[in-house]
């Protein structure tokens, strides 16, 4: 039950330094792209190698998931695609999208000149980092540790408060809402596509489609 707790403490812990870098500092991307590869990657290598028994930062597969796994990895992957550009269409009355280009040019330094090399890294690197922290170390470690409703719970939640960090000047309220439920159904899905090998490639292919839609958004705004 300690570990757990320590899990969840260094779950809400990151995510609150990476807030402090990017809303507090306002650190630029490069800045707060090598603070998240840390947090996101070196905390969860070094609690496993202290860990001898468990060397695999993503926890060894309990069982094959087979050729349904990556099905539904795709399946997924193909579905949040068209959600995030259904919802992008859909409410793209009541965002104010000027202000978002705004925020990422003036606070992050986001150009037309290095737009496609860090959409890029979003889509392939930043999301790997994201599904090893919150699915590969905080839900696997719930999960395996039996505590599976909070695995699912926390975990989503979590990530989806990671994401505060990022728009919390670009939306009302309700958006904000919306977004945050998005985002923690989003991640109880990617869990879900883990749960027979509690490893990360199934999760991580799904992100990667979620992700391609949201720097297709970034492209039409910034082009």
């Amino acid at each position: 039950m300690k570990k757990s707790w320590l899990v969840i403490v260094i779950g809400i812990a990151a995510c609150g330094i990476l807030y402090g870098v990017e809303q507090g500092i306002h650190a630029d991307y490069l800045t707060q792209s090598l603070v998240k590869i840390f947090l996101f990657f070196a905390i969860p290598l070094g609690f496993t190698w202290v860990e001898r028994a468990e060397r695999n930062m993503t926890i060894k597969h309990r069982q094959e998931a087979g050729i349904n796994g990556w099905l539904y990895a795709i399946l997924l992957g193909v579905l949040s695609f068209v959600v995030v550009l259904g919802a992008y269409y859909l409410l793209r009355p009541l965002i104010d999208f000027p202000h978002i280009v705004a925020d990422l040019q003036g606070r992050l330094k986001v150009s037309q000149i290095n737009y496609l090399l860090i959409g890029a890294y979003v889509i392939f690197f930043n999301s790997f980092l994201e599904e090893v922290f919150f699915r590969g170390f905080i839900f696997a470690r719930l999960y395996r540790n039996g505590q599976r409703v909070r695995a699912y719970l926390l975990s989503s939640v979590i990530f989806a408060l990671y994401h505060v960090s990022i728009f919390r000047t670009w939306f009302t309220w309700p958006m904000m809402a919306l977004a945050l439920t998005g985002l923690t159904v989003g991640g109880i899905i990617f869990c879900w596509l883990n749960r027979r090998t509690l490893k990360i490639h199934y999760s991580w292919i799904a992100h990667v489609f979620a992700d391609i839609a949201i720097i297709w958004i970034g492209y039409t705004l910034f082009f």
